[in-house]
């Protein structure tokens, strides 16, 4: 296992839905949606058919300060407590929110941010589209346990390169532009930075070059700023070559 030299809560994470629309397509391509409690938790991801046909997307939205991140990491992980499976929940990809978007590590997000990913267009996958950070598939998830998820090189490139890393959290139907076909609310539940115990809390993890032994200071400070303590890893699921958890 690597030693983790960096790590780093988000300063802001909310969720973003679209709720009981009559069609796949004015729910999973709206524009705009609602915003959950800033405080929200635990946050929603995943899709719901109504009997009466109506859908609703849920979208999990995060942003890190990494300004002080000036070298691409050769390791990086998004550690992620599932707090429920509702329906044997749903697996998840992570994506690339635009530098755009109204949230950042200081600002909560917005309504205006649900579609609000590089590469989103309506009515198309996000496969091949979206700029994929990392994935977990339905059986590397467990409830009641944190789920480690490797990031890849683009990931790691933005990291360094950028001075907010914001991205969203989209269910596998939502990712591939699926529409549920039965009657039924399919979500996985994750903790949020506003879960009472600090160790359910989402937890960007880095290892870099130089090893530098810095963690981003605990929930109660939302400001930018860093603190010092050594932090070794706790993670589970495996890597292959491309950088992605295994599927």
């Amino acid at each position: 296992m690597p030693k983790f030299s960096v790590t780093n809560i988000p300063g802001q994470d909310r969720m973003l839905y679209k709720s009981n629309q009559s069609t796949w397509a004015a729910a999973r391509d709206a524009s705009s949606g609602t915003t959950a409690s800033e405080t929200g938790d635990p946050i929603f991801v995943g899709t719901r058919k109504t009997g009466a046909g109506k859908f609703t997307v849920y979208r999990m939205f995060l942003a890190f300060d990494t300004s002080q991140i000036k070298e691409v990491p050769v390791h990086a992980t998004l550690d992620l407590s599932i707090s429920a499976l509702t329906n044997s929940g749903t697996g998840f990809f992570i994506v690339k929110a635009t530098t755009g978007a109204t949230g950042d590590s200081d600002t909560a997000f917005a309504a205006g941010d649900f579609n609000a990913i590089d590469g989103f267009s309506s009515g198309n996958t996000m496969g091949g589209n979206a700029t994929l950070y990392g994935f977990a598939t339905i059986e590397s998830l467990t409830a009641g346990q944190v789920r480690s998820v490797s990031l890849g090189i683009d990931a790691r490139r933005d990291i360094a390169s950028l001075d907010e890393f914001k991205i969203a959290l989209i269910a596998s139907k939502d990712y591939t532009n699926t529409a549920p076909s039965s009657a039924t609310i399919v979500r996985t539940s994750i903790d949020s930075v506003d879960d009472s115990t600090a160790a359910n809390r989402p937890l960007l993890k880095l290892v870099t070059a130089k090893g530098a032994r810095k963690t981003r200071k605990s929930k109660g400070s939302r400001g930018k700023g860093f603190s010092t303590r050594n932090v070794n890893t706790s993670s589970t699921g495996g890597t292959v070559a491309n950088g992605f958890d295994d599927i």
